[in-house]
């Protein structure tokens, strides 16, 4: 099974050196060293939609943070104990991105039967089923506002206020139905269009100008001379 880590990047963690990953059996607890943030299972991560909220809490899989890991400065840690993620906006997108892309990966098990779903009505367990396959396409991987709809939709899911719910579900049925009719006209066939003239509208002809006459040149003088013999 997977393993991860989960990265809190909310702004309240935008001036820190590195970046904070929550420890598995520690509440809220953060920490900047990689070995003493922990692992978190897969088990853990798809129980618990806020551990992955695609925006500022986000579970990214163990080798994607391995792979922005560097050394800590030196004095920085007690005992030096790295490695660590610097807090740069690069390393922060792409931490957000690798969640993503594991979230349109597993993205099937967000959508709960309608007989064990918390609260959410069948609307939005509909739209949050039409919005999971546009997410999963790598176009959108970086549209952070399908993925707040998305946290939208969960949040609905797991509250018994109906109202809460329904700008997200207009919002995704809106581009639910935008994509498929972008779709349809793509694998359409497009025939050129001819205007069509008005009634009793005259055709009109246009007339170019003939190219000017040029004679033709004349012909090769004869190469043969023929020789007349003059009687006396």
């Amino acid at each position: 099974m997977a393993e991860y880590y989960v990265a809190e990047l909310g702004p309240a963690r935008a001036e820190e050196p590195y970046v904070s990953f929550r420890r598995p059996g520690y509440g809220d607890e953060v920490c900047w060293s990689l070995p003493w943030a922990g692992i978190w299972s897969e088990a853990e991560v798809m129980r618990a939609a806020a551990l992955n909220d695609g925006i500022t809490t986000v579970a990214v899989p163990r080798d994607d943070v391995h792979a922005l890991a560097t050394e800590p400065a030196p004095g920085r840690i007690d005992g030096d104990v790295g490695p660590e993620v610097r807090n740069s906006a690069s390393n922060r997108r792409a931490l957000v991105l690798a969640a993503r892309r594991d979230i349109a990966r597993n993205g099937a098990v967000e959508i709960p039967p309608a007989d064990v779903a918390a609260q959410g009505n069948e609307d939005t367990r509909k739209a949050l089923g039409a919005l999971l396959p546009l997410l999963g396409r790598e176009e959108n991987i970086g549209n952070d506002r399908l993925w707040r709809l998305r946290v939208e939709l969960l949040v609905a899911l797991h509250s018994d206020d109906r109202r809460r719910d329904q700008p997200a579900v207009k919002a995704v049925n809106a581009i639910a139905e935008g994509a498929k009719t972008a779709s349809s006209e793509r694998r359409t066939p497009q025939r050129p269009v001819h205007p069509r003239p008005e009634p009793g509208q005259a055709q009109v002809a246009i007339l170019r100008p003939l190219p000017p006459h040029v004679p033709p040149p004349p012909p090769p003088p004869d190469t043969e001379v023929s020789t007349r013999v003059m009687k006396a």
